[in-house]
């Protein structure tokens, strides 16, 4: 018999969020770029499509202020 925590619980919720945001990013009819410290975290297929880049070569890409 497993317990389940609260620590489980936002786990699994943080997990199913994460799952949900994917697909709505993933199936987005936009280009998405998520850019961090200057770096390209995530892209959707939308923008490798738009852009004609894979996604290992958009993040390799840096963008400064």
């Amino acid at each position: 018999m497993k317990f389940q925590t609260s620590f489980d619980s936002t786990n699994d919720a943080v997990t199913l969020l994460d799952q949900k945001y994917r697909l709505l990013v993933d199936s987005a009819n936009e280009a998405i770029v998520v850019v961090k410290g200057g770096m390209v975290r995530l892209t959707n297929p939308m923008t490798r499509i738009m852009t004609g880049y894979s996604e290992e070569a958009h993040f390799i890409l840096h963008f400064h202020q």
